[in-house]
């Protein structure tokens, strides 16, 4: 009898080990489905709010730069087609006036009897720096304070000038170009030679419409560049170019450090420099043969652009961050609900067991 109460003990006691252990691996395979579903839950949730935010993010900011892009382009293109026009009324004025001296036929008499005076289209307001009248016979007049003057011969050097003196169809031209220039201007300390020079040439008739002179109005560049091409605000650091021949250009001390953005230029559209600090931005140049490129600077653009899309960069990573608490949260709620749903089941269970069939 001893025996065998000492073997049920230690009988019972070894199935209530089993039982137990079953127990236990049981909750633990349930604890581990309860961290996986948990788990699950968390980066899911999470993945799908950062996902959203970066999209929506980087919608915005693609939007919002494209806009600030465009509206620069456009302030830009604005500010200089208002600038082209005050120039070309201010040469266009200058060009009448010249026309009005040479539409007298007598003009190269008067002004060899000093009856008319060349210093009165010699006006400063309208950037011309010299005027020189020249006959046919080789004589040549000119405007005071000039000396050096090249004789017509040297300036008809120039293919344009010499095709415009043959041309009987055009009565005037506008050369912009980098020789056959006064020598005076070499060391005039308001004018750079090296800078080239725009000259309105008209020609003189007599009455009966034969060519017996020519008119030559020198307007300087450096005059053109820094009241019509001197931008403020945004625009203060724009460079801009009076391009001619396809390659060459007009001087000025602020432009010819930026001649290596002129490969950029476009007759088209506007086209951002490689180095990304630039939009080049090409017009022709009045009546000109020629082309205003301009240099738009996007320094101002940048720092605008941070200005504006930092706030929205931080304003989604704060959501992104929260993304991670809610998930977490979420998912815990989810499952802690599980887990009590889970209890409740085993007593409910435990229960049940304890009616007798």
């Amino acid at each position: 009898m001893k025996g065998f109460s000492s073997f049920n003990f230690f009988s019972l006691f070894e199935t209530c080990g089993i039982i137990i252990k079953e127990l236990f691996k049981k909750r633990q395979v349930t604890l581990a489905v309860f961290r996986k579903t948990r788990l699950k839950i968390k980066w899911s949730f999470i993945a799908f709010l950062t996902l959203f935010i970066v999209f929506e993010c980087s919608l915005s900011v693609y939007s919002i730069n494209q806009i600030m892009y465009n509206n620069t382009i456009n302030y830009s293109q604005k500010a200089i087609a208002l600038n082209m026009e005050n120039c070309t009324a201010l040469i266009e004025l200058a060009s009448k006036a010249t026309d009005l001296v040479a539409s007298d036929s007598q003009i190269i008499e008067k002004v060899r009897q000093r009856q008319y005076f060349l210093n009165s289209l010699k006006l400063q307001s309208l950037s011309i720096i010299g005027v020189t009248l020249y006959d046919t016979l080789g004589n040549y007049y000119h405007s005071d304070g000039m000396a050096g003057v090249l004789p017509i011969a040297k300036m008809a050097e120039e293919e344009k000038i010499t095709d415009f003196f043959s041309d009987e169809t055009k009565d005037a031209l506008f050369s912009i170009r980098t020789t056959s220039i006064n020598a005076i201007y070499t060391n005039n300390q308001l004018y750079d030679a090296h800078q080239g020079i725009i000259t309105y040439i008209r020609k003189v008739y007599n009455t009966n419409k034969q060519v017996i002179g020519y008119l030559f109005l020198d307007i300087s560049p450096k005059y053109l560049y820094s009241n019509f091409f001197n931008y403020p605000d945004d625009l203060s650091e724009a460079i801009s170019f009076i391009v001619f021949d396809n390659d060459n250009y007009l001087q000025t001390v602020a432009n010819k450090p930026f001649e290596h953005y002129l490969k950029y230029y476009d007759i088209n559209h506007p086209v951002r420099t490689g180095d990304f600090r630039y939009i080049v931005a090409t017009h022709s140049f009045l009546d000109f043969d020629a082309k205003l490129v301009t240099l738009i600077p996007l320094k101002p653009f940048y720092q605008k652009q941070v200005l504006i899309i930092f706030p929205i960069i931080a304003i989604s990573l704060f959501f992104i961050a929260l993304s991670f608490i809610l998930g977490n949260r979420t998912s815990k709620n989810v499952v802690d609900s599980l887990t009590a749903l889970n209890n409740k089941m085993k007593e409910a269970h435990k229960e049940l067991k304890k009616i007798p069939n």
